[in-house]
């Protein structure tokens, strides 16, 4: 990294659920692509963006395609029958990255629900914001199982 790089005094985070369940979300694919848009032009300009219930390589790329001029780094986690639903963008680059699937669920008779598919679990990415060795944020984002009867 270029240690010519201005000195980062803040960081701007957004964390945000997408409701974006396939086959159930209205207006799945209108609303991702105006989260995208609404990330590209918030101010202050975020730096990283946590997000959750993003459940398609589509749902994600139609966001990324909004946001990459912004947040040029980011990943998406797979997980499960259907995928993660978690994904971070960044403005610095995604120096590592991994997801832990929770062990506990839900139940498959519960299919319903979707949980026991999905895999939900807590997605994280080591970012670096700079040069020095304190330059990186460890950041991470979380999807919880509905506790219910």
């Amino acid at each position: 990294m270029d240690s010519q790089l201005p000195e980062v005094k803040e960081i701007n985070v957004i964390s945000l659920n997408c409701w974006g369940l396939k086959f159930l979300a209205k207006h799945r694919n209108e609303r991702l692509t105006e989260i995208g848009r609404q990330i590209a032009s918030a101010s202050p300009t975020p730096h990283i963006v946590g997000l959750q219930e993003c459940w398609t390589q589509e749902d994600y790329q139609s966001i990324r395609k909004e946001t990459r001029h912004i947040l040029p780094y980011g990943k998406f986690y797979y997980s499960g029958i259907f995928g993660g639903g978690l994904a971070i963008l960044s403005k610095w680059p995604i120096e590592e990255s991994s997801m832990w699937r929770y062990p506990l669920n839900g139940r498959p008779t519960a299919f319903f629900r979707g949980d026991w598919f999905v895999g939900k679990g807590v997605a994280s990415a080591r970012i670096r914001f700079g040069p020095g060795a304190k330059d990186v944020a460890e950041v991470f984002t979380t999807h919880v199982r509905i506790l219910s009867r």
